[in-house]
């Protein structure tokens, strides 16, 4: 029988599965917080706190990764405030309408329609667009491998 500690961790390791692809969620920091959760309840006896504090460090650069991709991304190109407010209202609305597709194309017609209400050229807006989009899914992927490296070390812990 599974002990409470475990499902709790599970259930933030999930989450933060589910984080990586919804905005809003903080993916690797649940990963991380069930992974440490776990083995601060069994004493650390399966993964050790120098191995938690490696956790914490690839943690910390994964966001510092992802906040970067989606900064230069869209700083690289010039892109106006309205730009900016284009591509966060637009994926949020994308997000309640369709879920995370819809926030992906809520975030590229934002930033399309707030550059063209800036004055930009057709061509650029949908440039930019594209760039956040592709800052986005860079992020994803960032998220994607320090996810992957820190559960695959936490399984590989527990069957040993």
């Amino acid at each position: 029988m599974m002990n409470i500690n475990f499902i709790i961790s599970v259930l933030l390791m999930l989450a933060g599965v589910a984080g990586i692809f919804i905005s809003g969620l903080p993916g690797t920091i649940l990963v991380f917080s069930g992974i440490a959760y776990y083995s601060w309840t069994i004493n650390f006896s399966i993964i050790s706190v120098n191995m938690l504090i490696l956790f914490g460090i690839l943690t910390v650069i994964s966001m510092a990764l992802d906040y970067l991709s989606s900064l230069i991304s869209v700083k690289k190109l010039g892109i106006s405030q309205k730009g900016m407010w284009g591509m966060i209202l637009g994926g949020i609305l994308g997000f309640f309408i369709f879920n995370v597709i819809g926030m992906v194309l809520g975030q590229f017609l934002g930033i399309v329609i707030g550059e063209l209400a800036s004055g930009k050229k057709l061509f650029f807006s949908v440039k930019a667009g594209g760039i956040s989009i592709l800052g986005y899914f860079a992020g994803i992927a960032i998220n994607i491998i320090t996810a992957a490296i820190m559960l695959g070390y936490f399984i590989y812990s527990l069957i040993k």
